[in-house]
């Protein structure tokens, strides 16, 4: 397998993932869970904000 193949299949996984487990954390509640970190805020106020 050829490395720009298996690029194009890891791609094409991905893209057909994401969809289904970004709905699953919404879901859960645990989708900003990688958002929050990034501002800056600690895990301690993240329940205030939901």
């Amino acid at each position: 397998m050829t490395p720009g193949l298996a690029l194009r299949r890891f791609v094409l996984a991905y893209g057909a993932t994401f969809p289904v487990l970004y709905v699953i954390a919404l879901a859960r509640d645990v989708a900003l869970f990688t958002v929050y970190p990034s501002l800056g805020l600690p895990p301690e106020k993240w329940s205030s904000l939901k």
